[in-house]
């Protein structure tokens, strides 16, 4: 019930990266405007990826997963709603906060939740899954501009995808007890 969440921001982010073309035509955002960007993301998931180790630690990966799908929400919400040339930099700060955090919420997840004895198997069928969900989420953005011009149905879906797909995290029941984990972990 996890993995969705944790495939969910590759598909999408880099949908919006390899369509950032087609995003700039349909906001009329130039190319360079749409480039300098991404610096911020940069930025944002530098920082993000260090600020979220200690809030791991005080509140655990499971409880803050969720969470890291908030900004990408309204990375989407602002698309929608704005067309000033300002907007892409928002829009591409609030994706670095979401994969920065995410990025070290997800690695902590697996341990938490699974302990440490199939660590190996677990990273191995998730780094290949993010790695189609990345080859995915091109093609599907691909086919929607192909079809329509618009943006505001493509980012209200994505934010439906995301209020739904952290339903399956809390309500995903925990595979192990809390002794088999700490047995694992030592």
């Amino acid at each position: 019930m996890i993995l969705p969440f944790s495939l969910l921001p590759p598909f999408l982010l880099t949908g919006v990266f390899i369509a950032q073309s087609d995003i700039s035509q349909v906001k009329d955002w130039s190319m360079a405007t749409m480039a300098s960007s991404f610096m911020g993301f940069a930025i944002c998931r530098l920082l993000f990826s260090f600020a979220v180790g200690p809030l791991v630690d005080r509140f655990t990966a499971k409880r803050l997963l969720p969470l890291t799908l908030v900004p990408h929400m309204l990375g989407f919400y602002v698309m929608t709603l704005f067309d000033q040339t300002w907007a892409p930099l928002l829009i591409f700060l609030l994706f670095g906060i979401g994969v920065g955090a995410g990025m070290n919420i997800k690695s902590a997840l697996w341990p938490e939740v699974y302990g440490t004895q199939h660590l190996g198997k677990i990273r191995s069928l998730i780094a290949p899954l993010a790695v189609l969900s990345t080859a995915i989420g091109p093609w599907a953005f691909g086919w929607y501009f192909s079809h329509y011009d618009e943006l505001e149905t493509l980012a209200y879906f994505s934010i439906g995808l995301m209020i739904a797909d952290p339903l399956l995290v809390v309500i995903a029941p925990s595979p192990i007890s809390d002794g088999a984990r700490k047995e694992g972990a030592s």
